[in-house]
């Protein structure tokens, strides 16, 4: 039988084996490329040499990278197919160099490192954006009430300015306190404040002290906001030292 009469419908069933597809050899296992390297975007490669991690270009898109502790290849021969047709057909051996599976291992083991980094990348930009977004809608004012949706207080610095967010609130008082029907004595009002879709933004630079604070809030919201008797409007006078707060639409 002569060697390039063997035909096989796929490679998925050999365990290694060589490629030559456009116009490059191709280590195989199972059907895939078996000596592959984690890759990143080109742009990414700034992260790499911040984190010390050697790598190298292999188009006007990606760059792969390893392990600094091991990089290691190993000569191996074995059968050499062709893609023909819907087949692939044998056409001989063929010995190149290929990375161990070591070399491969740790390399994927370090790109959970990267991944980490690209996303605490990602979350710092995202930041960024968003805080250059709150700074425009302050306009140059010391607070503004929006409609944004924040689950917790948070406050952002950057540059010497520095924004907080805080949760605004409504109070739902349980029926079966005000109907008197059992007495809770432990429960305070902040156990029983409900979130809102609306946050104050404060820039915390710019806040008077022992003053009044103009606060500018959507159309509609303004008693949101105030608290019923005053309570909201009362509790962020007391934490931020401010003499009332005025609030108004926009």
């Amino acid at each position: 039988m002569k060697t390039n009469s063997i035909k096989i419908p796929s490679l998925h069933g050999i365990d290694e084996c060589w490629l030559y597809q456009d116009k490059q050899y191709h280590y195989m296992r199972r059907g895939k490329v078996g000596d592959n390297l984690p890759i990143t975007n080109i742009e990414n490669q700034w992260i790499l040499d911040e984190m010390e991690i050697p790598h190298a270009q292999i188009s006007n898109k990606y760059v792969e990278f390893w392990s600094s502790d091991v990089y290691e290849e190993a000569e191996v021969t074995l059968p050499l197919y062709i893609p023909y047709e819907d087949h692939y057909r044998l056409m001989g051996s063929y010995s190149d160099m290929v990375i161990t599976k070591e070399t491969q291992e740790k390399a994927y083991q370090l790109q959970r490192d990267v991944l980490k980094r690209l996303a605490k990348e990602r979350k710092k930009q995202e930041r960024a954006k968003e805080l250059e977004m709150l700074i425009s809608a302050l306009g140059g004012r010391p607070a503004v009430g929006l409609e944004r949706y924040t689950a917790s207080e948070e406050e952002w610095s950057r540059d010497g300015v520095t924004i907080k967010l805080i949760p605004v609130y409504k109070i739902r008082y349980p029926r079966e306190l005000i109907d008197g029907f059992i007495e809770v004595p432990e429960i305070t009002w902040r156990h029983l404040l409900i979130e809102t879709d609306y946050t104050l933004v404060l820039d915390m630079n710019k806040l008077p002290k022992d003053d009044v604070l103009g606060l500018k809030v959507p159309a509609g919201k303004e008693g949101l906001f105030i608290g019923k008797d005053g309570w909201q409007v009362k509790d962020w006078c007391t934490r931020f030292n401010l003499r009332q707060i005025n609030v108004t639409a926009m």
